[in-house]
């Protein structure tokens, strides 16, 4: 059905809804393209069960991953504003079990969130310790054929190691759930070619595997899996095909012991906090 479909979005642009699917109009303004999707990269119901994504007042889609059936592990800066302060819970919004952004599937299920906890160590400026971790209102309802907990790497993964980093492809109205190869990518390296932001040890770097394919402006927070683990989270980099700027991802076994440790607070963070405060 498909012989070949332009590249994975994740749009940035900003809704006066959350729950508002995007007119024509929006998303004519806000996806940036590159061919390269082949039929192989759509997923089907079931291979990504534990991505999910969120919405925002200003993100109507970030990429996240199912920890259990009451927490999400997410990027940080996709639950700040342009303070740098956390949104209220209430109004970020979560998506599990479907393979479509719009229109919403049957298989859809969302939740509100009810707590969202921040690395203290998160930094604007370099976009170090970029994650968070989100406690729904309502779990979700475990076991089911369309939603699943991650399995969190713990390993290092080597250079050359070819991962699959998903997200959202669009085409002709509907957005599709993709997978698109990657290729891990020296550290040292990454930083060098990039000159102005450096790839910390807390970070995993990967290029793409197929010529032609890249990931566009607004692909924030896709998971990265390695040997079907949650590895990494992508922070920046989304250079749609632009030399020296490779997708970066915060290297999920790095954050695994501070991520276990937000499973069991009982506080809640007041809203509004900022990182900034500690």
């Amino acid at each position: 059905m498909y012989t070949q479909i332009l590249s994975i979005v994740i749009c940035l642009t900003l809704t006066v809804s959350v729950s508002a699917a995007p007119s024509r109009s929006e998303i004519g303004e806000a996806l940036q393209f590159t061919a390269g999707l082949f039929n192989d990269d759509i997923t089907v119901l079931g291979q990504y069960p534990s991505y999910v994504f969120i919405k925002t007042a200003a993100l109507p889609r970030c990429g996240r991953a199912v920890v259990d059936e009451s927490h999400i592990i997410t990027l940080a800066q996709c639950v700040l504003d342009g303070n740098f302060r956390v949104y209220n819970p209430r109004l970020v919004e979560v998506i599990a079990g479907d393979l479509l952004w719009f229109p919403a599937s049957a298989t859809r299920r969302t939740r509100l969130a009810s707590a969202i906890y921040v690395h203290p160590n998160c930094t604007a400026h370099t976009l170090e310790n970029d994650i968070a971790v989100i406690r729904l209102q309502e779990p979700f309802k475990l076991p089911s054929n369309e939603i699943h907990p991650t399995i969190r790497r713990t390993r290092i993964v080597g250079i050359d190691h070819v991962c699959e980093s998903v997200g959202w492809g669009f085409e002709g109205g509907v957005s599709l759930q993709a997978a698109l190869q990657m290729i891990i990518s020296d550290r040292d390296y990454c930083s060098f070619v990039r000159h102005l932001k450096t790839v910390a040890e807390s970070m995993v770097c990967a290029d793409n595997l197929r010529p032609g394919q890249s990931i566009c402006a607004g692909n924030i927070g896709m998971v990265l899996y390695c040997d079907g683990e949650a590895t990494g989270l992508l922070s920046f980099g989304m250079n749609c095909g632009a030399p020296n700027d490779p997708p970066t991802y915060m290297q999920i076994r790095y954050f695994n012991k501070w991520i276990d440790q937000q499973l069991v607070r009982t506080d809640v963070p007041p809203i509004g906090l900022s990182p900034l405060d500690y």
